[in-house]
């Protein structure tokens, strides 16, 4: 499970969750949004990153791997990108 934040209202919620707690904003649509986002001017689709990797360090190697980013690098735009869609660095 993954906390989002609620678009409407900003609370985070379960990613599970068909509605938001706090306000009753639908969510069932965004759970299956699909998030991508360009790095270093390649995109990378980073909910199959999440889905596909057991934890952070092995999504920052693949963000390194497509990038061509080092470690810190790597480290950082992930932890920007975490924070801009789900509130926090670390998803899992």
């Amino acid at each position: 499970m993954t906390l989002i934040k609620c678009p409407e209202c900003e609370i985070e919620v379960s990613d599970q969750a068909p509605a938001c707690n706090g306000c009753g904003y639908p969510l069932s649509d965004l759970a299956n949004e699909d998030i991508t986002e360009t790095v270093n001017g390649v995109e990378i689709n980073i909910t199959q990153l999440i889905a596909a990797h057991k934890d952070r360090v092995d999504c920052i190697k693949t963000i390194r791997k497509k990038t061509g980013y080092g470690l810190a690098e790597a480290k950082d735009a992930f932890d920007e990108i975490c924070m801009r869609n789900f509130g926090d660095v670390d998803p899992y």
